[in-house]
């Protein structure tokens, strides 16, 4: 991925255009699940995943349980009726995240035509993003034409290091200042607001389906079974739709994932996303950014 400002560091592709257009592709995919324009809650151990299944050492609470809750026993934004208010949502979540160190991890993999793309992103970060480590990796399937693209990024208080390859060929490699340009990629790194965003926006209606609780802290699921629309994919080409999320009572979203199925004779084929947070202690590495790597 690349951040603005470093246009004279960006070496060309010396492999074709075809090659450096599916390269790009990959990365256009790596932006879209880091959300480049640690979250509060218990740790998801002992606790429902995203289907709704529980797991030993959990209560539940369905039904007239989940109705007769007081209005602030739920995250903010949602209601025993789902998600009221989006935005309130996001902001709550981005603010639990930003509070609590923690990892997260995602999966996207989308079908576009004869077109793939899998992108895996790790993002480790302190409270407040003080230090992070942000690890995307990229591959793209166009015909015979493959492209596997790497990105790491790590930012202490005041150096950030970055290294961005594409087919083994450096495309930037550099340590600088720790700049405002800089502050708004690691909020988004680090809170994964954008794909979540997306993921709720897609959404049509997201009702609560599970609740449950360990002592007085509550976890809920919300699930969505129809397609809303989005730049992703026309509505005409989307033939199944589900997105699941979990939400810690303070509003930090713990896990999420979205299947999208289009139809054989559409450009678009399918969408898959994961997100998983894990809160706790962490120490985000350094590295150097090599001028060579491995191809």
């Amino acid at each position: 991925m690349r951040l603005r400002g470093h246009r004279d560091d960006v070496r060309p592709d010396t492999d074709g255009p075809r090659r450096r257009h599916l390269a790009i592709l990959c990365v256009v995919g790596l932006l879209l699940v880091a959300g480049c324009g640690g979250a509060a809650g218990p740790d998801t151990a002992n606790r429902t995943v995203t289907d709704g299944t529980v797991t030993d050492g959990t209560t539940t609470e369905t039904g007239a349980a989940v109705d007769s809750l007081p209005a602030g026993a739920f995250p903010p934004g949602v209601t025993a009726a789902g998600i009221q208010n989006e935005t309130q949502l996001l902001g709550a979540h981005r603010q639990a995240l930003l509070r609590t160190p923690g990892t997260i991890r995602t999966t996207t993999n989308m079908t576009l035509a004869d077109r793939s793309f899998r992108t895996q992103t790790t993002t480790v970060a302190t409270a407040g993003v003080d230090r992070i480590r942000y690890e995307a990796r990229g591959a793209g399937d166009l015909g015979n034409n493959h492209s596997r693209t790497e990105t790491i990024i790590y930012g202490n208080a005041t150096n950030v290091t970055q290294r961005v390859t594409a087919d083994g060929e450096v495309q930037l490699a550099n340590v600088r200042g720790r700049a405002e340009l800089f502050e708004r990629a690691f909020v988004g790194f680090a809170t994964a607001t954008s794909p979540i965003r997306g993921l709720l926006t897609r959404g049509g209606e997201f009702r609560v389906v599970n609740v449950t609780r360990q002592g007085e802290t509550r976890m809920f699921t919300l699930r969505a079974d129809s397609y809303a629309g989005d730049r992703l994919a026309a509505a005409e080409n989307v033939t199944s739709y589900t997105a699941t999320v979990q939400i810690a009572a303070d509003g930090g979203v713990l896990a999420a994932s979205e299947r999208i199925e289009g139809r054989e004779a559409a450009d678009f084929g399918g969408y898959r996303f994961d997100y998983r947070f894990r809160p706790g202690a962490v120490s985000p590495e350094p590295f150097v950014p090599n001028a060579t790597v491995g191809r």
